[in-house]
């Protein structure tokens, strides 16, 4: 994936797992009635799986889900 590249060069922070459609998470996906998405995802890798090509590539991965000082 171009992540497993780009993270080698230049990406300090990603995301993995996450939903892009307005309500993405409150709404389960056969519910879904058409396709809003902000942007189409190429990578459908889940977080475990990014995270395993990240630290095959010998570095560091951090979690953080969220910060009240962002």
């Amino acid at each position: 994936a171009f992540r497993d590249y780009i993270v080698q060069v230049a990406a300090d922070n990603m995301s993995a797992g996450s939903r892009v459609t307005p309500g993405g998470y409150a709404v389960l996906e056969k519910e879904r009635k058409a396709d809003v998405a902000q942007f189409t995802l190429t990578d459908r890798r889940a977080p475990e799986e990014v995270y395993a090509a990240i630290k095959k590539n010998g570095q560091e991965v951090v979690f953080k889900n969220w910060d009240n000082r962002i």
